[in-house]
């Protein structure tokens, strides 16, 4: 394991982000020897400006607070006279709130997730990753995941006709799936259940297998470090929706 983090010749980002797709392993060998941090990020924060333009140009600010209100519970809470002013004020909003969260929110969550992961395998595993490789290892998986979730995520808003559906939700591969109507099933239990989808298994597949190599370890011996924080991630959320 050591020796492929020595040898081999260094690679782009392009070739880094296809590598994770087709050799994981050996990728995040490459991104190991050197790791870097601003270009997957700038690259993550590309992908959701470019998503955002899309999607900004089809949806309809005053119908997606509307739905989302709805399905949330929130609609039936809101005075009838009071339901129109509501919505108009939320949907200027609306255009604000997605543009700040293209800009920031790759940022915020790349930086959150590798403090996390740092401190569990420092802690945890006795691991010598620093801060920079963590950044590197998450904002790299993020990326390679991001590039195929955001644009089949357009496809299938374009292909149900429906731009107001949202985005998190428009790709229905996880558990909810089995749950039947949504309004029939407990909020805590809807939310577990749609975070439990293939793509968030990708993810940290592939971060188990980046903190992995950088900690001389399978990917098997280091998965419930990786799952951790993200379990309490989905049990905190899931418990926010359950009370709202």
């Amino acid at each position: 394991m050591n020796t492929i983090l020595q040898e081999g010749r260094q690679s782009g980002l392009l070739q880094r982000v296809f590598g994770l797709w087709t050799s994981p392993g050996e990728a995040f060998a490459s991104i190991l020897r050197r790791p870097q941090v601003l270009a997957p990020l700038i690259a993550l924060v590309a992908v959701q400006l470019a998503f955002t333009e899309i999607w900004m140009r089809q949806v309809d600010p005053a119908e997606f607070v509307k739905v989302q209100m709805e399905e949330s519970g929130q609609w039936e809470k809101i005075p009838v006279d009071g339901r129109a002013q509501v919505v108009e004020s939320q949907g200027r909003l609306f255009p604000i709130m997605a543009w700040a969260g293209a800009v920031l929110g790759a940022p915020i969550l790349v930086l959150v997730a590798a403090a996390f992961y740092l401190f569990v395998f420092r802690f945890f595993y006795a691991s010598q990753v620093s801060f920079k490789p963590a950044l590197s290892i998450v904002a790299h998986a993020f990326l390679a995941v991001g590039l195929v979730t955001a644009p089949l995520t357009l496809l299938v808003l374009a292909l149900k006709g429906d731009w107001n559906i949202n985005p998190q939700a428009a790709i229905q591969a996880n558990l909810s799936l089995l749950l039947g109507d949504r309004e029939e099933v407990p909020k805590f239990l809807w939310s577990v259940a749609e975070s439990l989808d293939l793509f968030s298994f990708w993810a940290l597949w592939l971060l188990a297998l980046g903190f992995g190599l950088a900690s001389s370890r399978r990917w098997s011996q280091v998965l419930a470090g990786v799952l951790a924080p993200w379990a309490i991630y989905v049990v905190g959320k899931s418990a926010l929706a359950g009370l709202f």
